[in-house]
């Protein structure tokens, strides 16, 4: 229903954001491990259908804040929660970092469609966008 696509979206927003911060707070030595580990568990903690609807959901959250990147506000349609958070991340998603999330996203996408480890796929996500904050 579309109560219940409300819900995941909220749930997949909030997972997002958990991500990013995580990843920058482990690239600038701020958090400790113990936080990513959770973050994974956390994840893993969904269906694998919602693992995917996750990562496809991280794609369009990354390519919306690309775009406002390049202030080009027109294409991109976020609810209000999304634009708060992107009109202060925004400034961190130029071409070069976008385009490897959208691989590090896709990658985890395809591994989790062909029954990879979950928790192993989700951890290694989480280390390679890590180098890009």
């Amino acid at each position: 229903t579309v109560l219940e696509k409300s819900e995941h979206n909220r749930l997949f927003f909030d997972l997002y954001v958990r991500m990013v911060r995580l990843c920058y707070g482990l690239n600038h030595k701020k958090l400790k491990v113990d936080e990513q580990i959770k973050w994974v568990y956390d994840v893993i903690q969904l269906s694998k259908e919602n693992q995917k609807d996750f990562l496809i959901n991280s794609i369009r959250i990354t390519r919306d804040n690309f775009l406002r990147h390049l202030k080009l506000h027109s294409l991109v349609f976020q609810t209000k929660e999304e634009e708060e958070f992107s009109q202060k991340f925004a400034q961190f998603m130029p071409y070069q970092t976008a385009w490897h999330l959208y691989n590090y996203l896709s990658t985890a996408l395809y591994h989790i469609e062909r029954n990879g480890n979950n928790r192993i796929v989700f951890t290694d996500l989480l280390y390679q966008m890590m180098k890009h904050f």
